[in-house]
């Protein structure tokens, strides 16, 4: 019986080639389709889900409403936030700021000038909300101290190679000598973070207290606020 069904089949499409073909391309396009769009799907709505508290992890916005016919919604936020978030709400069990000053940063090494983009400076209960998987140091005690630095394996072999680096001091940096107290492992593709490297403390001048401690706008610093909740805690109720 199949074996006729397969008999019937075959004669069909040799007598109707035209028509027969463009059922068939139409089928592969369809099929090709639902399968790029599955696998596009599946990879933005897998974002940042490495992490063990992804879905109590969640980013301060800033919604400018000042012209009501054009309100725009921002990623950045100022510090004190934060700061006002941890001290006065209770369904917040933490909060860890990301901020970047300049657009780059400049190492000096073998005479020769590197420029990277993919850097923040950090809290130091970074890695105590994000997972990133330690390959040499402590995550506990990583960015502790001020001018601490945690490279990417990527970054760490670009300038080290095969080297361990943990408690090596690079000497010319833009923020002056930084210690390197770990290496992580490459972000995966499906981080919206681009990280490759993490400062602690690398600023204690009077501009930057001021701006920690204010609610005021800094045209050159970009800062991000991330409140991890407690267990049992409603994202619709804190907001």
């Amino acid at each position: 019986m199949l074996k006729n069904y397969f008999k019937t089949a075959f004669r069909s499409i040799v007598n109707n080639k035209a028509y027969s073909l463009l059922n068939i391309a139409g089928l592969v396009v369809g099929i090709t389709f639902s399968c790029m769009l599955y696998i596009y799907v599946k990879h933005e709505s897998s974002y940042d889900n490495f992490h063990t508290k992804a879905d109590r992890i969640f980013r301060a916005l800033t919604i400018d409403k000042r012209d009501p016919q054009n309100t725009r919604t921002y990623s950045l936020s100022m510090p004190q936030l934060g700061v006002e978030l941890a001290n006065h709400y209770p369904e917040v069990e933490d909060v860890v700021h990301l901020h970047r000053f300049t657009g780059q940063v400049v190492f000096e090494v073998g005479g020769q000038n590197f420029q990277e983009r993919n850097w923040f400076t950090v809290d130091p209960n970074f890695f105590s909300v994000f997972d990133y998987e330690f390959v040499s140091g402590n995550k506990e005690t990583a960015l502790k101290e001020p001018y601490s630095l945690v490279l990417t394996e990527s970054m760490a072999k670009k300038y080290f190679g095969d080297k361990n680096p943990v408690g090596e001091i690079m000497e010319k940096c833009s923020f002056g000598p930084v210690k390197i107290m770990g290496v992580i492992k490459d972000p995966p593709a499906n981080s919206h973070l681009p990280i490759d490297m993490l400062f602690s403390s690398v600023r204690s001048d009077e501009n930057w207290n001021s701006y920690l401690d204010s609610w005021e706008s800094y045209s050159y610093i970009v800062t991000y606020t991330f409140v991890l909740l407690k267990e049992g805690s409603s994202i619709q109720s804190l907001a």
